[in-house]
């Protein structure tokens, strides 16, 4: 299957001279795979999200996205690579002035590439067709993430990247989150990697790794 991520000894630290917070670490993604990166806070989860996400400048050599070397790509190969991925966090950052199905459509804006998801559609097979008009304060914690996980995926991304989108909801609503990720994201044929510490989610993935202080464990 084509290969979406090459990560190969990677090392990091927050500045330079600074003890590094991830350890050699070796991961590769290819698409239709949904990757669960478990481990307990701390663990250096949410900082190997960041930077396969362009959200830190990552060491020259290490990541290999799209076939783009990460730590050396120019701003316009960085804002090209950003339009093909999404993230979903465990706060929802939705907008508060716009309603459940205007903060989905935002996630359309400056995409005109094919394969784009009617935004009501998919709200609706995410069990919001009945929320569309709502402003989020007028939604559950739950219904909120689920219109986040809608906005990240509206726009067909090839790598969806969610950084502990479960961690504040019941299971219920968790399940429903994660569920509503692995169905839409089967559905565009996208890669996912779903940093969790949360073991009712597991079994969502076609792939598990766990981190330990900055380091996968073998396995």
């Amino acid at each position: 299957m084509p290969r979406i991520l090459n990560i190969q000894g990677l090392s990091f630290g927050y500045r330079a001279g600074a003890a590094p917070v991830l350890h050699n670490i070796s991961l590769q993604l290819n698409k239709g795979e949904i990757l669960i990166l478990s481990g307990p806070s701390g663990s250096g989860k949410s900082t190997l999200i960041s930077l396969i996400g362009l959200l830190r400048q990552a060491p020259p050599g290490s990541i290999n996205l799209f076939g783009a070397d990460l730590g050396t790509a120019d701003r316009a190969t960085q804002l090209a690579l950003r339009q093909r991925l999404r993230c979903i966090f465990q706060r929802h950052y939705l907008l508060h002035s716009l309603t459940a199905l205007q903060n989905v459509a935002a996630g359309q804006h400056f995409q005109s590439r094919p394969g784009l998801a009617d935004p009501a559609a998919l709200l609706a097979a995410l069990g919001l067709g009945d929320k569309l008009g709502r402003w989020p304060e007028e939604l559950s914690g739950g219904e909120q993430q689920r219109v986040a996980v809608a906005r990240a995926l509206v726009s067909a991304p090839e790598l969806l990247l969610a950084d502990e989108p479960t961690a504040s909801l019941d299971y219920e609503n968790a399940r429903l989150v994660v569920d509503g990720i692995a169905a839409q994201a089967a559905r565009l044929g996208c890669g996912v990697i779903l940093a969790t510490h949360d073991e009712r989610i597991m079994d969502v993935g076609t792939r598990r790794v766990e981190m330990r202080d900055g380091r996968l464990l073998p396995g």
